[in-house]
């Protein structure tokens, strides 16, 4: 049902997976820039991708959804995305850019099935109203 939507949905999330690991390793060694541009970064790819399925968001509302995608894990995030700032060589320009791709893939595979679904209510929502009484008693 969404195979084109999801195709070119998933192409954003490469683009942005790409995009983020790039950033964590150009301020490697810097404590928390790297955070800030990864996390710009999802947001801007859960904005296009709510395009892409129909819906106009804010980046207000991005940043929100954004939000609810990493609560789960943000401390373990965080935690993990700062220690390595502490550690030369490796844990900037390895550990830090793999962590960003890894978290922003998560991020955007979530945004992909949250506005399926949330599509799919719409879509089921309009239906309902469509049927004439006729319709709703031969189901």
């Amino acid at each position: 049902m969404f195979e084109q939507q999801r195709r070119k949905a998933r192409r954003i999330v490469t683009r942005s997976v790409v995009l983020a690991g790039g950033a964590a390793m150009a301020v490697g060694p810097l404590p928390a820039l790297s955070g800030v541009l990864v996390t710009a970064i999802e947001i801007r790819m859960v904005i296009n991708i709510a395009k892409i399925y129909g819906f106009d968001l804010s980046r207000q509302e991005g940043t929100l959804i954004v939000g609810r995608l990493i609560v789960p894990y943000s401390a373990l995030k965080t935690a993990a995305t700062e220690t390595s700032t502490f550690v030369p060589v490796l844990g900037w320009w390895i550990a830090k850019p793999s962590l960003a791709a890894a978290t922003t893939k998560a991020i955007g595979e979530g945004a992909i099935r949250y506005f399926e679904d949330r599509q799919q209510q719409k879509d089921t929502r309009l239906s309902s109203h469509t049927e004439t009484p006729v319709d709703r008693s031969s189901k």
